[in-house]
């Protein structure tokens, strides 16, 4: 179970938020391979209820506000899983 994260409090969602702006941060290093950037930027979001929904839309912003200008490798690299 270490790759799941529970989105159960305010907390759970700081965490969350965090590791994926350091996976952004990480797979925009020149120095990451593209499988590695691969495996840094593939998510599963589990659930179809509202919480679901609304964390897979809410990663929408994040690439947006992680990638702007950064990186066009990594944005292309995204993959999400629903």
């Amino acid at each position: 179970m270490g790759h799941v994260n529970y989105l159960k409090s305010i907390n759970d969602a700081r965490l969350i938020r965090s590791k994926v702006i350091e996976n952004f941060e990480q797979a925009c290093l020149p120095t990451t391979t593209d499988e590695e950037r691969k495996r840094l930027l593939s998510y599963v979001v589990c659930g179809g209820g509202p919480t679901g929904v609304e964390v897979r839309r809410e990663s929408d912003s994040w690439e947006k506000l992680a990638l702007t200008g950064r990186c066009e490798v990594c944005r292309r690299a995204i993959r999400y899983a629903q």
